[in-house]
């Protein structure tokens, strides 16, 4: 049984470390030279696994949790073909409201990257995710990822930077790939083009499905529609907050109604962000449709007058059960609301992740 307040912090807790870990791979880690005293069994994972499986693909949502609660998914590739040629210097609006360690963060990066001579495409695609148990995992695929030569590089370099952001980590072969322990985490690389890394829990699962092709992602909160979505994020309110004790509930509840809630991105021509929320029945839809175009119409009077000029653009529209809030805009737009990079800036760093850097600063 999950109790109402404190689940959500225990939640919430455990998935902000999930939505950090991409950033942990993206800084480095502090990664001490294995020495031959480090027993083969090195922590987490133990050896009561069979060796990681010679296997070829790497789809990082396929080794998701079939009953994950929160699912996280980044296109960083997408991010670097789309991105505007914008000068990131000319930027106006919510752009300069970014917190000037960020830069500090993606210095240390380009840096690395520069000196490690990582491929363009060393960071592809990141997914993460909560399962029912508070279990978190996140799968990266990228061009020499999960090489051990570019870890410990990456290690090497940051640790001359004086960039500490973990205490230990160790690394042993397993199979055909990689085993690792990184302070209170654990994970492996199947091949050199994929790592995983989260809890315990979360990594047996993980592992599991990558060794006996037992692969059935969470496909209720995967998006629908892939061609163009570069960011997504997904919770199943229902499970999140209450697990079994959802059934019990009644309608009198703030969140009962509330089933599942997305935020996707997508990158083109044009950039769009997408809020929705699925509900329990389509009165309680209605009723968040009305508040929700009311609170459009007339704007608090803080909101400073680019979030006025956003809420203006916003596309409200209801199916049913499902009550969606859409903005499409430029990329040069997005660009200056904060929520793409330049051309130049997503060739040398990820913007979700440097932005998620700040977690750790």
């Amino acid at each position: 049984m999950r109790g109402h307040a404190s689940a959500s912090k225990v939640n919430v807790r455990s998935f902000r470390c999930a939505l950090a870990l991409p950033c942990l791979l993206v800084l480095g880690c502090d990664h001490d030279t294995p020495s031959s005293d480090v027993p083969e069994a090195s922590g987490g994972l133990g050896s009561a696994f069979e060796p990681l499986q010679c296997r070829i693909g790497h789809r990082p949502q396929e080794l998701l949790p079939t009953d994950a609660m929160v699912v996280i998914g980044y296109d960083m590739a997408r991010e670097r073909r789309q991105s505007p040629r914008v000068d990131p210097i000319e930027a106006q609006g919510p752009r300069t409201l970014l917190p000037a360690e960020i830069e500090l963060a993606r210095a240390a990066w380009i840096s690395t990257a520069a000196a490690c001579d990582l491929d363009a495409g060393f960071l592809g695609e990141a997914w993460g995710a909560l399962d029912n148990e508070d279990e978190v995992v996140v799968i990266v695929s990228g061009d020499g990822v999960g090489e051990r030569e570019n870890l410990q590089c990456i290690a090497d370099r940051l640790r001359l930077a004086e960039v500490e952001l973990v205490d230990t980590a160790r690394f042993v072969p397993d199979g055909c790939g990689l085993r690792f322990d990184i302070d209170g985490m654990t994970g492996f690389a199947p091949h050199d083009d994929l790592f995983v890394i989260g809890t315990e829990g979360g990594v047996r699962r993980a592992r599991a499905a990558w060794n006996r092709k037992r692969r059935h992602p969470p496909e209720r909160l995967l998006p629908k529609r892939r061609s163009k979505t570069y960011a997504w994020a997904a919770l199943d309110v229902a499970m999140f907050l209450y697990g079994d004790d959802f059934g019990e509930l009644g309608a009198a509840d703030t969140f009962a109604d509330v089933r599942f809630v997305t935020a996707e991105a997508t990158l083109g021509t044009r950039f769009g962000l997408e809020l929705g929320a699925t509900f329990g029945d389509e009165r309680a839809a209605k009723g968040a449709e009305a508040v929700a175009q009311a609170w459009i119409d007339a704007p608090p009077p803080d909101i400073p007058p680019w979030g006025r000029e956003l809420l203006s653009a916003v596309d409200l529209s209801r199916d049913g059960t499902s009550l969606n809030a859409r903005l499409a805009f430029s990329r040069k737009d997005a660009h200056e609301a904060g929520l793409l990079p330049s051309k130049v800036e997503a060739k040398q760093m990820p913007a979700f992740a440097w932005l998620l850097a700040l977690l750790w600063l």
